[in-house]
């Protein structure tokens, strides 16, 4: 039996060398192949594989800078920040951001199609850009996407100030709103540090002082896992917030101007007459500047521009009115100050005044009898200003206009303001063509026919007066 074993081990000897042979070539040649990988990836790609490395492990995450606070003359608060949180989603952490966001979708009680839709029209943006499903979220969102968080990859919670107007709608168009930036504005202003996402003044003093309320971004260099979560902050430059304004509004005054208005279609304007401090600015109907800060929904906001009562416009600095009795304070200093008229002196008013073939009436049906300066203003005449406006005439009468600031912008801190129109000679022909005739000066004279003024135009002329 031993030779026969002995046969059998010789002839299968040379087999397994056979075998031995292939499995060490097959090592070197893996071997040799996976050192070709690495000289590859380290050497070759290496700078790019590093530069993406690093990307996906650590993060830029910007810090906005707290706007300013605003106070009114007397240090009361009218608008501040508080704590908020939006919801961050970076697809790039995400191996199906689709899956990812139809489950936010689920635990946020929310429409997939939303959140989908958000994620499409931003698909353009750089890699590992943050993108902001939603501002200001409620606690119980917050509360979901922490509870949840193995389960959502990619998403995650920012804290950032948010603005607070305290007193709501009540100073709404003198303090405005914050909207998202377009992309118009971002073309103009990204050199000054504003990115796709910021929020910045669009309305009112929050627009008009942008400036000086939005403050310095900071930012942290913050090392992330897997699934986007932070782990650790390596570096922070910290945020510099806005200046803080105080303004010559009264709110106390501002309070009562705003309740006389409520259910009125209107506005209250209140200065102090020694310098022309604006006290109280208050228009109605208003919106709330709170409804903009939480971002405004499609809906509410096409229903503040479809409003046909227009609570977004300033009437205080956009409502053009004629200044009717108003204006005869400017009909009386213009005849004294062009000596057409004298205090003492009469006139008779039967209630009417007969200029060419027409009758301009008094509204005191037969009229004011004896009149002279002092009474026509008291009373109101208008038969006697009928008779001074010929008198005067249209461009006289437009000289004292302007001189106490009709017709002309204020200069006010606010946008869109009208400047109303005081009619002349040459305003007719460059706005009508047309040359101007004897009888439109006597509907003139009484505020009434071209002019129109802003409530604001009225307060300062008042104003002049009051002062001396």
């Amino acid at each position: 039996m031993a030779p026969l074993a002995n046969i059998s081990k010789q002839d299968g000897a040379p087999e397994l060398r056979r075998r031995s042979q292939l499995l060490f070539i097959f090592i070197v040649v893996a071997f040799l192949g996976l050192i070709a990988r690495l000289v590859f990836l380290q050497i070759v790609e290496g700078e790019r594989f590093t530069y993406l490395s690093e990307n996906n492990r650590i993060r830029i995450k910007r810090v906005p800078g707290t706007r300013g606070m605003i106070f009114d003359r007397e240090g009361q608060l009218l608008v501040d920040s508080r704590p908020s949180f939006d919801l961050i989603f970076v697809p790039e952490d995400s191996e199906r951001p689709e899956t990812t966001l139809k489950l936010l979708a689920g635990y946020l009680r929310r429409d997939p199609v939303e959140l989908l839709k958000t994620f499409e029209e931003n698909k353009s943006r750089a890699a590992f850009d943050e993108l902001v499903l939603g501002r200001d979220i409620d606690w119980p969102a917050v509360v979901a996407v922490e509870t949840h968080q193995l389960e959502l990859p990619g998403v995650s919670l920012r804290a950032r100030p948010r603005r607070n107007y305290s007193d709501g709608p009540m100073a709404a168009h003198v303090l405005g709103y914050l909207g998202e930036i377009n992309q118009k504005q971002l073309k103009l202003l990204k050199d000054q540090g504003y990115v796709l996402g910021d929020e910045i003044g669009q309305f009112g003093l929050e627009r008009r002082w942008e400036e000086l309320l939005r403050g310095q971004s900071g930012g942290q260099q913050v090392e992330v896992d897997a699934l986007g979560r932070r782990v650790r902050v390596l570096h922070e430059v910290t945020d510099v917030p806005g200046y803080t304004v105080h303004l010559t509004l009264d709110r106390q005054l501002q309070e009562t101007a705003f309740e006389a208005l409520k259910g009125k279609e209107g506005t209250i304007v209140a200065l102090d007459v020694h310098n022309g401090a604006i006290l109280a600015l208050a228009s109605t109907p208003a919106f709330d500047p709170n409804t903009f800060a939480r971002g405004i929904k499609a809906d509410e906001w096409n229903g503040l521009i479809k409003d046909q009562l227009r609570p977004l416009s300033n009437r205080a600095i956009q409502g053009q009115y004629p200044p009717g009795s108003t204006f005869k304070i400017v009909m009386s200093i213009a005849g004294l100050e062009e000596g057409v008229i004298q205090p003492e002196s009469f006139i008779q008013d039967p209630g009417f005044y007969p200029f060419g073939n027409r009758s301009f009436r008094d509204w005191k049906k037969g009229g004011h009898g004896a009149v002279n300066l002092h009474k026509a203003i008291v009373e109101s005449c208008d038969t006697y200003f009928y008779q001074l406006g010929p008198k005067l005439g249209i461009d006289r009468i437009a000289k004292w206009a302007n001189a106490f600031g009709l017709g002309e912008k204020t200069g006010i801190a606010l946008d869109d303001e009208r400047s109303g129109t005081i009619p002349s000679t040459e305003w007719k022909r460059k706005r009508y063509r047309q040359p101007w005739f004897p009888g439109e000066t006597v509907s003139v004279a009484i505020g009434q026919g071209y002019v129109t003024v802003t409530p604001l135009q009225l307060a300062n002329m008042m104003a002049a007066v009051a002062n001396g």
